[in-house]
């Protein structure tokens, strides 16, 4: 399988950073395509296609909610962290738990921070899903 073709997708899709500053979209796609071997690994060529659309759909999410944070309503941005699980569970085929506690937590944090530092708590907050993934397993 040819990863460099999801990596080339994704780094060419300027709607996934496309309300972001430079940084914290250069971060955003770093994280996105340190992602990509993972993601695939294993799946037929449909099947990673399928898989590289829905985690692109998360990282315009991530955009979304990092854009919105500071100044957002606490439970709009709870709803939100649930639905960006929900999408993390179509790209990678499973979901790390989050109470209605963490995520209302994580919101209330997002709530202060400016875009830049809110990308990198979500991505931080994506990862811990994964991380509590595998000590489940």
């Amino acid at each position: 399988m040819d990863f460099q073709l999801y990596i080339e997708q994704i780094l060419e899709d300027e709607s996934l950073t496309s309300d972001l500053e430079d940084e914290p979209a250069a971060q955003l796609l770093r994280w996105g395509t340190g992602q990509v071997s993972a993601l695939v690994k294993g799946l037929d060529d449909e099947e990673a296609a399928a898989r590289v659309n829905a985690f692109m759909a998360l990282m315009r999410q991530v955009t979304r909610i990092a854009r919105r944070g500071a100044g957002a309503a606490a439970d709009d941005l709870a709803t939100q962290l649930g639905r960006l699980l929900e999408s993390r569970a179509l790209a990678f085929g499973s979901a790390g738990p989050a109470t209605a506690g963490e995520a209302a937590k994580a919101a209330a944090v997002l709530t202060e921070l400016p875009p830049d530092r809110a990308v990198t708590f979500l991505l931080h907050w994506l990862d811990a899903r994964k991380g509590q993934e595998e000590t489940s397993i």
